[in-house]
């Protein structure tokens, strides 16, 4: 399949965001909404802009995430998102996986890429790291504006409340309730993995 181009277009991996995102496609689908049609495929979603203004702020918020752009990745990595003009015929030079069709699409042509997810090595019993798991999922696939914050409970006495940031790549944030300080994580089990369960 193919995506639809229109004047500036920011081109993203979709194995790229569910490998960013804690709680993968249903996550971006609960802050995004569902892509309108040909904005997205099985390996690409495609957000579209008619300024360089409105691009450059699409770049920066997908740069907050933590996704790399073509205009931004060093020498010999990967980029996990490409901006294209249409009027530009070298906007996607140098990168691999990307090829524009004709001048209103484009297509995926790399090889996708698995989440390197890291284990989960909690002191909690599997059996609450399991239910743990799946009360955050669940939370990360709900509507930001339904989304109500989780307790959680610390193996070292502290409790705090689940709340998501949609604007940073440590999205996860457990916020103290007796201080406030507040801890962020990228992932499910780096949350996990710091002593944090469901209370």
């Amino acid at each position: 399949m193919a995506v639809i181009l229109e004047f500036f277009n920011l081109i993203i991996r979709r194995d790229r965001i569910e490998a960013l995102l804690p709680g993968g496609w249903p996550q971006y689908l609960a802050e995004y909404g569902d892509p309108l049609p040909f904005w997205a495929d099985d390996d690409l979603v495609r957000w579209g802009a008619m300024s360089s203004a409105d691009i450059k702020r699409l770049v920066e918020h997908w740069t907050n995430r933590g996704l790399v752009s073509n205009l931004d990745r060093q020498q010999g990595t990967s980029a996990d998102m490409v901006v294209h003009a249409c009027y530009a015929e070298s906007s996607i030079e140098g990168c691999d996986w990307l090829a524009t069709t004709d001048e209103n699409t484009a297509c995926f042509v790399g090889t996708r890429q698995k989440p390197d997810r890291p284990q989960i090595r909690s002191s909690w019993s599997d059996e609450l790291v399991r239910l743990s798991t799946e009360f955050i999922l669940q939370l990360l696939a709900t509507p930001p504006n339904r989304r109500a914050p989780l307790p959680l409970k610390n193996w070292n006495g502290k409790f705090a409340l689940l709340n998501i940031d949609m604007e940073a790549r440590a999205c996860l944030v457990a916020i103290d309730r007796e201080t406030p300080n507040c801890y962020a994580y990228a992932r499910i089990e780096d949350l996990l993995n710091a002593g944090w369960a469901i209370d």
